[in-house]
């Protein structure tokens, strides 16, 4: 489901350095399909690379429209996979722009047969432009006030990600999921106060048990709102606003 949130969070990297990082050097205007389709496989694997964790299979572009395979069969992992596919969006929009092309403005969530994932359909693609770059080290600082919001969360890893303007992936490991739950939303304000500028960043975050099992896994993309997957059995609010998760949007 989506939901509308009442913050969120980035960081920054230039459009020319995404356009590098497909093309292996200085940015240059595609000339055809084929070129175009490079770049994004180029893309495709950066951001594979980025996570390591083989949510994205392929990506391909229809006129405005980005369609990405991912291998998420169910929850979480489409949580995981959706922001993966919105990561790839923001940086093709990005070397799309830096290589004089008309940029996206929709990504599609598709499984590995072609088919529409079921809870996803398809979100907008914002512009990044005015986001402020994210201060060295803002992840990891993030991810230390939220653990030290809740004494029984541990930092299991975090990523600093070159899309959207930046944004972070956290992971974390809790010997007490109810006890995180009943303080989900202190927690995961700390997080995005802790990225900076509110409602302007992109973030994932995971909350395992001692069994690498994960219980809560939540999402935020500025352009297309959030998204999260809630162990069975395991009750919490989030947004801020005391509304549980699962309910209608927050009106902006």
């Amino acid at each position: 489901m989506r939901w509308r949130v009442v913050f969120g969070l980035a960081i920054a990297v230039g459009a020319a350095g995404i356009a590098a990082a497909a093309t292996g050097g200085g940015a240059s205007t595609p000339k055809n399909a084929q070129t175009t389709a490079q770049g994004i496989d180029g893309l495709v694997s950066q951001v594979q690379s980025s996570f390591g964790d083989g949510s994205i299979l392929s990506a391909s572009m229809n006129g405005s429209l980005l369609s990405v395979k991912v291998a998420a069969a169910d929850q979480p992992s489409e949580v995981h996979a959706s922001f993966e596919a919105q990561m790839l969006a923001y940086a093709v929009r990005d070397w799309l722009n830096a290589n004089g092309q008309a940029p996206i403005n929709s990504v599609q969530y598709l499984d590995s047969s072609g088919a529409e994932l079921k809870d996803e359909g398809v979100d907008p693609v914002g512009n990044n432009a005015s986001v402020a770059p994210l201060g060295n080290g803002a992840c990891n600082s993030a991810a230390q006030a939220a653990q030290a919001e809740q004494a029984s969360l541990t930092v299991g890893s975090v990523l600093t990600l070159p899309y959207a303007g930046g944004a972070c992936a956290f992971k974390f490991q809790t010997p007490d999921p109810s006890g995180f739950a009943a303080n989900a939303p202190l927690t995961i304000n700390k997080l995005v106060n802790g990225m900076g500028d509110p409602n302007e960043r992109a973030y994932l975050v995971e909350v395992d048990d001692q069994a690498g099992t994960p219980e809560f896994v939540a999402s935020y993309i500025p352009s297309a709102g959030g998204q999260a997957y809630i162990k069975p059995g395991l009750s919490t609010v989030f947004d801020g606003g005391g509304r549980p998760i699962g309910g209608p949007p927050t009106q902006p």
